[in-house]
């Protein structure tokens, strides 16, 4: 039986089963063994961890990248909580300061979604870490 390889590739396409179905995005079906970590160097280790790693990668089209270093900032997995009130048909935000934008010309305080930190990626601690949020917010 002869098969119509134009067909065959729209039934195997990776987003067949989603709602993306334009069959001209070709995605690569790259995983982690398409990584090769050479090298890893704690740089500092605080409340965050920064690293660097050296690595090489696979390319789109064949063979290997060149060795890269690279500096990674590695912190927990965080939950954020769009609040918001349907009696005054408005958002909730927070207002934090924060290091990062210290030399923002407007300001380092940013309005923010209520967010928080979370150790561990389990899904009753994030509604956790999220009720606590707002319940913050609402004091």
């Amino acid at each position: 039986m002869a098969s119509n390889s134009k067909n065959e590739s729209v039934q195997n396409h990776p987003f067949q089963n989603t709602p993306f179905k334009n069959t001209a995005l070709r995605v690569p079906d790259f995983k982690r063994d398409d990584v090769e970590l050479l090298k890893r160097e704690t740089l500092h280790q605080g409340f965050f961890r920064l690293e660097a790693l050296e690595l090489r990668h696979r390319l789109f089209e064949g063979g290997w990248s060149k060795p890269m270093r690279r500096e990674v900032h590695n912190r927990f997995d965080a939950v954020g909580v769009l609040l918001y009130d349907p009696e005054r048909d408005a958002l909730v935000l927070i207002e934090q300061f924060r290091a990062g934008a210290i030399d923002d010309a407007v300001s380092p305080w940013k309005l923010e979604l209520v967010a928080g930190l979370a150790e561990k990626v389990n899904r009753w601690r994030m509604w956790r870490v999220a009720r606590r949020g707002k319940r913050r917010v609402a004091k």
